[in-house]
């Protein structure tokens, strides 16, 4: 048996998930898809969509705060956690293609419940404009559009873009798993380090080198600057009939960002007709980490009623 390293040694003392997930590929349009699932498949359906940089994996908090049973399918997008790339283009429109074929799959006959986050939930959320008939509820947390700010000069970051599909950035990795995790811990303060630890295990892989790298494309990191405009979305979002429950949080930079335009935030949220609102006090753009059970207890009260 190999002799674990002492950064090693203390990854052990990650966050025990209470409900164990089981992976699952699919092929999505040319590529294979990981789905990770938790609960029974006679158990009412429940699709989980992760952000940009993340994976389906950031929900496990989540998950085990639920109270009822669910048959939960959580897909890491192309490119990211243990799906395939897509070669070095990341379009929103692609990641909406590829939810379409993942609901024909997963629920051909029935329109199905949303739970995301970020990029998950702006995908999920034009996608319900679009296709209304496939999509009965949707609990978006903080995929509100493009965030004012965030894109300076859009020139620029299309020419990383191109730089970046000739010459993909080579990230030099992490130390260690514990390493990773003090990371995530400084860029959140709210974040323990059992779940960091967590977090870190399954975000990470060793490499060659043997130093730890993101289990995601370099060159997903360019998407940015090929996204819908603020107007494109909005258009979008007057289409959902779906039952819509926006989760916020005070301290997240995407709010904060765009509360910075006078009454931005409403028109945004209120282009979704019949939505629901809830604000989460001092929560982070990663909400889902810090409170997860508060999270839990919200969505299931949400989908109850609705």
């Amino acid at each position: 048996m190999t002799e674990l390293t002492a950064a090693e040694q203390q990854a052990e003392a990650a966050y025990v998930p209470q409900r164990i997930s089981r992976s699952e590929f699919v092929m999505v349009r040319g590529r294979q898809h990981h789905l990770r699932r938790w609960g029974k498949p006679d158990a009412p359906l429940l699709v989980l969509l992760h952000g940009w940089m993340d994976m389906s994996a950031t929900f496990q908090f989540v998950v085990d705060h639920f109270q009822k049973d669910w048959n939960i399918v959580a897909p890491d997008w192309a490119g990211f956690g243990l799906s395939e790339g897509r070669d070095g283009t990341y379009y929103l429109t692609d990641y909406l293609a590829d939810l379409d074929a993942m609901l024909e799959r997963i629920s051909p006959d029935q329109p199905v419940k949303i739970l995301a986050h970020s990029m998950g939930a702006n995908v999920s959320t034009i996608y319900a404009g679009v296709r209304p008939q496939r999509v009965s509820h949707i609990v978006n947390m903080e995929g509100l559009g493009p965030v004012p700010g965030l894109v300076i000069n859009a020139a620029s970051m299309m020419s990383k873009w191109l730089k970046a599909q000739r010459e993909p950035e080579i990230h030099p990795g992490y130390q260690s798993v514990q390493h990773f995790a003090e990371r995530l811990v400084k860029a959140n303060d709210q974040l323990s380090m059992s779940k960091a630890l967590f977090l870190a295990k399954e975000f990470t892989q060793k490499n060659h080198s043997g130093s730890y790298e993101l289990r995601a494309e370099p060159s997903v990191r360019a998407t940015l600057p090929l996204y819908p405009h603020r107007e494109q979305i909005l258009e979008f979002w007057g289409g959902v009939t779906a039952k819509t429950l926006f989760i916020l949080g005070t301290a997240s930079f995407v709010t904060r960002a765009i509360e910075k335009y006078p009454g931005e935030l409403r028109s945004r949220i209120e282009a979704v007709a019949g939505y629901e609102e809830v604000v989460l006090e001092g929560a982070t753009h990663n909400m889902q980490h810090e409170q997860p059970q508060l999270i839990a207890a919200t969505v299931e009260h949400f989908l109850d009623l609705a």
